[in-house]
């Protein structure tokens, strides 16, 4: 498991937040995994329909679905992030 692998603390680490189970009492149980800082993590509805156009792509290699992609990640991307490094404002 992730968690094993990098050897992660159940406290927020520098390398980003822990994702954990916690008990009826708020203590916590376990860390299952941990979102990295400058990590982009997709939303389900986006994750299916990126799966839906590569599925799409494997079957019938056409250049639509790849721009298809690209305009949802990129929408995605600059309208519904939260930047906390500030990267975003640094493109032109």
């Amino acid at each position: 498991m992730h968690k094993e692998l990098n050897h992660l603390d159940l406290d927020v680490t520098n390398k980003g937040i822990p994702v954990v189970t916690m008990e009826d009492g708020g203590e916590v149980k376990d860390q299952h995994a941990e979102i990295e800082r400058e990590e982009v993590i997709l939303n389900l509805n986006l994750t299916k329909k990126l799966e839906e156009l590569y599925k799409k792509y494997e079957e019938d290699p056409k250049d639509e679905y790849a721009i298809e992609a690209g305009k949802l990640l990129s929408s995605e991307i600059i309208e519904n992030t939260q930047d906390n490094t500030g990267l975003l404002n640094t493109i032109e």
